[in-house]
C-alpha cells in the first residue's frame, strides 16, 4: 500500500519538496526533496535528488531516487534505493542500500547490520563486521570493527581492494574467484577469509536441490496417480480387463508391436488431420482419447506383468477382483524396480505400456466391429 501511495504521489509530484520536524508517518516526493529537522515517525521520500540532513530520525527511513545524499543520526532501520548513493552520519539501526555506486563516507559510523548491493561499493568510515556486501568492485577504505565471535562481513565481488587507509579489525569473508588487492599501508589485524564459492554457486546448488525435490515430487505424484487409476480400472472394468489380458497373454509380441504402433501413429495422424483442416474434429478426438488410452494401456500392461508372477507362484490364473488388485500392485513394484536399472530402465515403462495399449486397441477394434454388425 505504501509503495502504491509513493507511485501515485510521484505522478503528481511538485518540482521541489521540503519536509521537516516530522512527528508522524510522512511521504515526501518531488524532483528535489530535502528532508530536514529529524522525525519521530516513519519517513518515505522519493525523487530525482534527495538530501537528508544530520538531524535525528528515530523510526524507519525509506529513500528512493536517482541521487541520494544522506547525513543523519538514524536510530531506526534505513533503506535506500537509488543510482548514486552517499551515506554519512551515525546509524544505530540496520542500514540497507542498493544502487549503481554506493559510498559510505569517511565520517560515517554504522553500528548495526550492513546490507549493500551495487556495481561499485566504497566502504569508508567505521563499519561493523556484520552483514553482506555484493558488488562488482568493493573498496575498503575505512575501519572494519569487530562485532562478535559469530559475526562477520560477508563480501562477494569480482574485485576487492584494500587501500592504505583500510583497517581490518573484524572478521571479513571474501567470496570470489579472484584474490584481493591489498595496499602496503593497509592494516589487516584479522586475516581475511577467502572462499572460491560465491553466492551464485550457492544459489545454483540450492536450485539443484529444489529441482531434485521437484523431480522427486512429480515422480511420486505420477506414481500415486497411476496407482489410483490402475486400481480403479481393475475394480470397475474387470470384464474388459480379462478380455484384454487374455489377448496379450496369447499374442504378447503382436500386442507389443501394435502398442508401439499406436504410440507413434496417433500423434502423426493427428498432425496430418490438423493440416487438412477438414479433419480437425477427428484430430481433436484422437488427441483427447490419447491420454485415456495410455492410462488404460499402462494399467493393462502392469496387470499383465503381475499376473505372470501370480501364475508362477500360485499356479493358477487370477479370476477375482481382489486378485486383480494384488496382481496390479505386484506389477507396479516390478515396473518400478526395472525402471531403476541404468540405460535400460525405460523398458520398465515401455513394455507394459506397449503391451497393454496393443490389447486395449484390439479390444476397442473388436467392439467397433461388433457395433457395425
Amino acid at each position: 500500500m505504501r509503495l502504491l501511495l509513493l507511485t501515485l504521489a510521484l505522478l503528481f509530484a511538485p518540482v521541489y519538496a521540503h519536509a521537516g520536524l516530522l512527528n508522524v508517518e510522512t511521504v515526501a516526493t518531488g524532483d528535489n526533496v530535502d528532508v530536514t529537522g529529524g522525525a519521530e515517525g516513519r519517513v518515505f521520500a522519493a525523487g530525482w535528488k534527495i538530501n537528508v540532513d544530520d538531524a535525528v530520525y528515530k523510526n524507519t527511513l525509506l529513500l528512493t531516487g536517482a541521487n541520494i545524499d544522506i547525513n543523519a543520526n538514524a536510530e531506526g532501520a534505513v533503506y535506500i534505493f537509488g543510482q548514486n548513493i552517499s551515506v554519512d552520519g551515525k546509524y544505530v539501526g540496520p542500514l540497507a542500500a542498493a544502487g549503481q555506486e554506493i559510498r559510505i563516507e569517511p565520517s560515517a559510523v554504522i553500528e548495526d547490520d550492513l546490507w549493500l548491493s551495487g556495481q561499485v561499493v566504497w566502504l569508508k568510515g567505521t563499519l561493523p563486521a556484520n552483514g553482506k556486501v555484493l558488488g562488482n568492485r568493493v573498496v575498503i577504505d575505512g575501519n572494519i570493527m569487530p562485532v562478535g565471535e559469530d559475526k562477520l562481513l560477508d563480501i562477494q565481488a569480482q574485485e576487492l581492494e584494500l587501500t592504505e587507509n583500510a583497517v581490518i579489525g573484524g572478521k571479513v569473508l571474501y567470496r570470489s574467484k579472484n584474490v584481493p588487492r591489498v595496499s602496503s599501508g593497509a592494516q589487516v589485524l584479522m586475516e581475511i577469509q577467502i572462499e572460491d564459492s560465491t553466492f551464485e554457486d550457492e544459489v545454483k546448488a540450492k536450485l539443484k536441490r529444489v529441482a531434485w525435490l521437484g523431480k522427486l515430487g512429480s515422480k511420486l505424484m505420477l506414481l500415486v496417480w497411476l496407482l489410483i487409476a490402475g486400481l480403479i480400472v481393475c475394480l470397475v472394468m474387470a470384464p474388459k480387463m480379462r478380455a484384454s489380458l487374455k489377448r496379450v497373454r496369447q499374442y504378447p509380441a503382436r500386442m507389443l508391436g501394435a502398442g508401439v504402433g499406436y504410440l507413434l501413429a496417433v500423434p502423426i495422424i493427428a498432425v496430418v488431420l490438423f493440416v487438412t483442416v477438414v479433419g480437425m474434429p477427428v484430430a481433436i478426438s484422437l488427441l483427447a482419447g490419447y491420454p485415456i488410452a495410455i492410462i488404460m494401456g499402462f494399467s493393462i500392461g502392469t496387470l499383465w506383468i503381475g499376473t505372470l508372477v501370480f501364475e508362477a507362484v500360485f499356479k493358477k490364473i487370477p479370476l477375482r477382483r481382489h486378485q486383480f488388485v494384488g496382481c496390479y500392485l505386484i506389477g507396479m513394484v516390478i515396473v518400478l524396480l526395472v525402471t531403476r536399472i541404468p540405460y535400460v530402465g525405460f523398458i520398465g515403462w515401455l513394455v507394459p505400456l506397449a503391451g497393454g495399449l496393443g490389447a486395449f486397441s484390439w479390444l476397442k477394434w473388436k467392439q467397433m466391429q461388433a457395433g457395425k454388425e
